[in-house]
């Protein structure tokens, strides 16, 4: 007879409990159910109703019952977060700070006091000029010359001397510095020439997708730092890829009864960056870094042994960078370093005289990296071709051979300090030999495999390392035996 009259107020729910307030005639009564005492309720209820309460409590608990269960399941059915990016310049954080060299009035407006970039000062007059206060507890992004990379400094001591704001600086990171942010950068040039005169976020941006404006990195023989513009780059007609490099595999082994050979061969590099990520409430939300393009390998690979049990190992590394590219997000300049490296292992082990070649060409474009919503998950997009046109080996009977062949090729990029992502791709060839009553028994395996890894570290997220390994080709090349 009070269902007319009774309604659900309100209903507030907990992990822990559910609490649920129902109005009668402007009488307040109060249910909380605990889920860890089922048997204790707290009842706030006028006397006149002792009655009514029993009837509508067994109403109540069942709603609660029901209401409960239903926000249960739909937290344990809960996807991952689905984000709508909306690109464009990142809002920076209230308290932060850019000083960058194409602003300066004077070359030392900015001048770095200890090696350790602990203390920093900053010329008055260029402040007063561009009308920037720098406070205590200011996050300060720096780019002091274009041949040298921006970096990231809290601010936790100043003093004005009239001349000069002298700073004592801390360690900081991009996620003391950004607020929000939906961004793209790509490796490959554009200067948009329609802005030039406007800002330099405008200037190397199209569509807000975010290009090179500035690469750095060190001359190779001098160690001193280079840099080159987009525009100079462009002008000069130009492209410009990360890694575009060719590596020529000339390593050999020489034993007293064993000789390999790497020669004749080459491993040729065409790739490129692209970073995406958004940022939200100073938290990192969302993140995609993959390497994207192409690989030729070529080689050779000879062996000659001795009627001697010995093995032989051949190795070849080279570096291919780093480099650092610097975008423009809005007002703040953004660094990401990358490089890459290419490394070849060949382990012989043989007990009698054996003798053959082994060429080996792979042909590869791949989009290898990883993403980050809630969890890490690897992008692994590879296209391969591959063959091996493997010469008839010359053996004695009693012949027992193992050979290792390794070709890796690794990709690692770095946003500041704070987020770092690496990938690497590559193949191995295992081949086996044996003496047999039928001749020579020969066997050999190719794989192709992957391998990605990140970490993201700041003030404001934590990001535990992750890393993941993949095969992308496990085959069988050859299983014969020869006379």
């Amino acid at each position: 007879m009070f269902g007319a009259e009774i309604f659900v107020a309100e209903t507030i729910i907990y992990t822990e409990s559910v609490i649920i307030f129902i109005e009668y005639k402007y009488e307040q009564i109060l249910f909380v159910f605990d889920y860890k005492v089922y048997n204790k309720i707290l009842l706030s209820l006028p006397t006149v109703f002792e009655q009514l309460t029993i009837m509508i409590y067994r109403i109540i608990f069942s709603i609660a019952v029901l209401v409960s269960s239903l926000f249960f399941v739909s937290c344990e059915e809960d996807g991952p977060v689905i984000i709508d990016p909306v690109f464009g310049p990142p809002k920076m954080a209230d308290n932060s700070v850019v000083l960058s060299y194409n602003e300066f009035l004077h070359q030392d407006d900015v001048v770095i006091v200890s090696e350790d970039s602990t203390k920093i000062n900053v010329n008055l007059d260029y402040l007063i000029k561009k009308g920037i206060d720098i406070k205590k507890g200011d996050v300060v992004c720096i780019w002091r010359t274009e041949n040298t990379a921006p970096f990231i400094r809290k601010v936790v001591k100043r003093k004005n001397t009239g001349t000069v704001i002298s700073m004592v600086t801390e360690k900081a990171d991009v996620s003391m510095l950004i607020e929000d942010a939906d961004v793209v950068l790509k490796s490959d040039l554009m200067v948009n020439y329609f802005n030039e005169t406007t800002t330099p976020y405008k200037k190397y941006s199209i569509d807000n997708v975010c290009h090179p404006a500035v690469i750095i990195w060190n001359d190779p023989k001098t160690g001193e730092p280079k840099s080159v513009t987009a525009d100079d780059l462009i002008k000069q007609n130009r492209s410009w890829n990360i890694m575009d490099s060719t590596v020529l595999l000339n390593s050999k082994f020489s034993g007293e009864n064993l000789s390999i050979s790497l020669t004749d061969g080459s491993i040729y590099l065409n790739s490129g960056i692209n970073v995406s990520f958004t940022i939200n409430d100073c938290k990192l939300r969302r993140y995609d870094c993959v390497s994207t393009g192409e690989i030729n390998i070529n080689t050779l690979m000879k062996v000659n042994g001795k009627n001697v049990q010995e093995r032989g190992e051949v190795s070849l590394y080279e570096n291919l960078g780093p480099y650092t590219i610097v975008f423009w997000l809005g007002e703040m300049p953004m660094p990401v370093t990358v490089d890459a490296s290419v490394h070849v292992d060949l382990k012989l082990e043989k007990n009698a005289p054996i003798l053959f070649e082994l060429p080996m060409v792979v042909d590869a474009k791949y989009n290898i990296g990883s993403m980050f919503r809630t969890i890490w998950t690897p992008i692994k997009d590879i296209s391969t071709k591959y063959r091996s046109d493997f010469e008839k080996v010359t053996a004695e009977k009693g012949i027992e051979a193992y050979s290792v062949y390794t070709v890796r090729i690794k990709h690692k990029g770095r946003i500041f300090e704070d987020i770092v992502s690496s990938s690497t791709f590559g193949y191995n060839v295992s081949a086996k030999w044996e003496s047999v009553p039928e001749g020579i028994h020969s066997v050999a395996d190719f794989t192709i495999f992957g391998d990605v890894n990140n970490n993201a570290y700041g003030a404001n997220w934590l990001i535990s390392d992750w890393d993941e390994e993949f095969l992308v080709v496990n085959s069988q090349l050859w299983d014969k035996i020869e006379n």
